[in-house]
């Protein structure tokens, strides 16, 4: 259990300074839909977006897990493993950079993207400024200063939502007379935030030296190369659906219309993602410290089981309490609502599918994650394929959920071939059907009065935290001194 309590620990460092942070960023929602009021205009800004985390994926070339690796097997060249996973980044990015600032117009008609030039060559200057961080990032992570962490990632939100809100609503009134920016606000404030990142991290993470050992480099290209090619197949898996509803659909359903209507309703689900982002931060330097120790199995089983109980927490949190979540979303996007329970459910096995995939990084099987990935990209584009066409945004919703829930099956079936874990399906099961059960109950007994229904649902939410309670035999108050003891510590 002290374990637990420590990744525990680590998580609550990280989740309530990240969660405050998104959480900012989150309430920029209603702010862009209720200022962008055509969801076709504010579906440029989604799709210019979809690329970002793509582009991310292919250019860190899966060195964050790698650095991880190979820091924990190299102790005594730590110095070494940063300079070279950095310096081969700042090579590769700066050549990125180079082709979208010069390139732009055969990315344009090659994508199909707006004509706007500027939204292709700020978009590349964020994702090289980015990458350049991704490093520096993981060695305050690997070195536990989680504080210097979320503090920076705060720094970086709140900047970015400084910019956007002068740009939105200061710069027009101030200079009246300069041309509407329209969505490009987004990307300058995007931009400014992440040279600023840039600066502050490399100040308190450490100058790496500019330098590559080509040995350490041919032994990380080895464990990190299958982790881009399926964190790039993973990528298009969770942004497939939204590509589907721009290409699949037919001009007369208005298909960036629903790109919007989509994109709106999926950020609603993200809190789930928030839960798994933080879990990762603090997971990933957890994981690899305990693959040695003898209970590790048994503490990888507990921490399945918990996290998936708190998933389920969250969805249950969103969706009986959706009456007032609907307001992070202007009142032309909320004809969406009825697919957000369906987008919390496929971030909610996004999340088991990490803990599960574990296993393939830390025992060097990094391979596993290519094949079930692009497994799970098989079945979702020829699901989209036969259903877009006719169900739009819905069948999206859909899909994504049955090809995350297709590659948890898979990856356990290829884990337990690695390792033995003892999974406690049965309880986890539990939680997981008693869960959806109180969803269903919520609707069906649904109070047409605001404040009864409200109610009703609050009894339901609870009902659910004090069964896991009573059944785990866990006293919160016990866990919180827990929790505070070794915080202070």
């Amino acid at each position: 259990m002290g374990n637990l309590k420590k990744l525990a620990g680590h998580t609550l460092i990280y989740g309530l300074s990240s969660l405050l942070a998104r959480f900012i960023n989150y309430l920029m929602n209603p702010i862009y839909t209720n200022y962008f009021k055509d969801p076709s205009e504010y579906a440029i800004y989604s799709e210019f977006y979809i690329y970002i985390p793509i582009l991310l994926t292919v250019l860190t070339f899966g060195l964050e897990t790698g650095y991880f690796r190979f820091s924990s097997k190299y102790k005594d060249v730590k110095d070494k493993v940063y300079s070279t996973t950095f310096t081969f980044l700042l090579v590769t990015s700066t050549l990125f950079v180079l082709y979208t600032t010069f390139g732009y117009d055969g990315i344009i008609s090659g994508l199909d993207l707006s004509p706007n030039k500027w939204y292709v060559i700020l978009t590349g200057w964020i994702v090289f400024f980015d990458v350049l961080c991704a490093i520096p990032f993981v060695r305050l992570r690997n070195e536990n200063r989680s504080a210097t962490f979320v503090v920076l990632k705060t720094v970086n939100i709140l900047i970015n939502v400084l910019f956007n809100l002068l740009l939105l609503f200061v710069v027009p009134k101030l200079f009246p007379s300069l041309p509407p920016m329209g969505i490009l606000v987004i990307f300058i404030a995007n931009l400014v935030a992440s040279v600023t990142t840039l600066f502050l991290v490399l100040r308190l993470a450490g100058l790496p030296s500019i330098r590559i050992s080509k040995p350490l480099m041919k032994e990380l290209a080895i464990y990190s190369v299958p982790l881009v090619i399926s964190g790039l197949a993973g990528q298009v898996n969770d942004l497939l659906d939204r590509y589907s509803i721009k290409y699949l659909l037919p001009e007369s359903a208005k298909p960036m219309f629903q790109l919007g209507i989509y994109t709106s309703n999926l950020k609603l689900a993200i809190v789930l993602t928030l839960f798994t982002q933080m879990f990762r931060y603090a997971a990933e330097p957890f994981f690899f410290n305990n693959v040695r120790k003898e209970d590790s199995a048994k503490t990888y089983a507990d921490v399945f089981k918990y996290f998936s109980v708190f998933g389920m927490i969250i969805f249950l949190l969103v969706t009986l309490y959706i009456d007032i979540f609907q307001y992070l979303e202007g009142a032309n996007y909320r004809e969406g609502l009825f697919i957000v329970p369906v987008l919390l459910l496929s971030y909610y096995f996004v999340g088991l599918l990490y803990n599960l995939q574990i296993i393939f990084k830390l025992h060097d099987k990094t391979r596993r994650t290519v094949d079930v990935t692009l497994a799970g990209l098989i079945l979702l584009v020829v699901f989209n394929i036969f259903m877009v066409p006719h169900f739009g945004y819905q069948a999206a919703a859909w899909g994504r959920l049955l090809s995350f829930v297709f590659m948890c099956v898979v990856s356990y079936w290829f884990g337990k071939k690695i390792v033995s874990i003892p999974y406690d399906f049965k309880n986890i099961g539990f939680y997981f059907v008693f869960g959806l059960g109180l969803f269903f109950l919520s609707k069906a007994i649904r109070p047409e009065n605001l404040y009864l229904r409200m109610a009703v649902n609050t009894l339901l939410f609870g009902s659910y935290v004090l069964v896991f309670l009573y059944k785990e035999k866990i006293n919160p108050v016990t866990i919180a001194k827990s929790l505070l003891k070794w915080k202070s510590k």
